[in-house]
């Protein structure tokens, strides 16, 4: 993204060889404004709360265009975005419209007969680029914010639970190369992680794991992971019987965001004697981390096995090479 604007700016000095001191300092804030954006944004100047500031404020980044303009007009009175005012600036945070209206003014020099796709409209589709990372950094703060919240709400009778399915599996023989694997097909393993405090007293978290790993090639659908669901309750419920509620956290899966898990989820107490309080859904990749690391020592454990001159090629075999995760247990469907 940086390297491609960097790039672009090189071909305006070239085009317009009389800027050229221009663009080594415009290359250099470009630079600076890239660090910012990896280091600075999310950990130092998005709140997890309303600042007076208003890039900085979580509330007007979440806001819709329109009523950020309406704030714009009303910079010193209560914000429709969050209901307060902000009253403060950030030039760190404003410089990426700097440097679009100034690299636009200089690209508004360019003569129209410079052929190919206009440098203009490349420059633009950068920027763009660039707001959709912002937007990640902000949607990542906020589900941080959940995620806290909700291990903060957990007491002797509430619980979080995490799920995620693993990249399908494929078994594998000792010294036999693992067949050729784009992601299509394999077995597929649904890891569902329960966080939970057995005792409101105190601070100490419990962490289980739970994996339903499948015999065959199965389509991973909202009545896979309701069945799945359903079970893992119960089985939790019969380990601690004090547990009546839970936070539900996935990504944006189709099998997880569909309105058949939905409506299921709306039906789970009457099945497992314990309510769905909250269901979240993260973007991909985000708020499971828990079951990633949970997964690497999945994979870690198969291949200590098949190291080890032993095959995993069935279900039993796979079980066996699990033995030994602690708070882990497997299921077969």
């Amino acid at each position: 993204m940086v390297l491609v604007l960097l790039s672009l700016l090189d071909e305006l000095g070239t085009i317009l060889p009389q800027i050229s001191n221009v663009i080594q300092d415009l290359k250099q804030r470009v630079e600076n404004y890239h660090h910012f954006l990896r280091l600075n944004l999310y950990n130092k100047h998005i709140a997890e709360d309303h600042s007076e500031t208003a890039t900085h404020c979580l509330y007007y980044l979440l806001c819709s265009s329109d009523s950020k303009q309406k704030t714009s007009a009303l910079q010193f009175s209560e914000s429709p975005c969050c209901g307060k005012p902000h009253k403060m600036d950030c030039r760190e945070c404003n410089e990426r419209s700097h440097l679009e209206r100034y690299i636009s003014h200089l690209v508004s020099q360019v003569p129209e007969s410079v052929s190919g796709v206009p440098i203009a409209v490349r420059i633009e589709k950068v920027f763009e680029k660039m707001d959709k990372y912002s937007g990640h950094l902000i949607r990542s703060k906020l589900q941080k914010k959940i995620f806290d919240s909700f291990l903060s709400r957990l007491d002797g009778k509430k619980a979080l639970v995490v799920l995620d399915f693993k990249m399908k599996f494929l078994y594998r023989v000792f010294r036999e190369s693992q067949s050729a694997f784009f992601g299509q097909r394999g077995n597929s393993n649904l890891g569902i992680v329960f966080i939970f405090k057995p005792d409101p007293n105190s601070e100490d978290i419990h962490i289980e794991y739970l994996d339903f790993f499948c015999n065959e090639d199965t389509t991973q659908d909202w009545f896979f992971v309701s069945s799945a669901l359903q079970i893992a309750n119960r089985q939790f419920k019969e380990r601690h019987p004090s547990m009546e509620e839970e936070f539900l956290i996935t990504d944006n899966g189709g099998c997880f965001h569909s309105s058949g898990f939905i409506l299921w989820c709306q039906y789970s107490y009457s099945l497992t004697k314990i309510k769905i309080l909250e269901y979240a859904f993260f973007e991909a990749g985000e708020g499971k981390s828990v079951c990633d690391q949970h997964f690497k020592r999945w994979d870690d454990k198969i291949a200590k096995q098949i190291a080890s001159g032993k095959n995993v090629s069935n279900p039993k075999e796979v079980s066996e090479a699990l033995k030994g995760l602690s708070g882990h247990c497997i299921q077969i469907f």
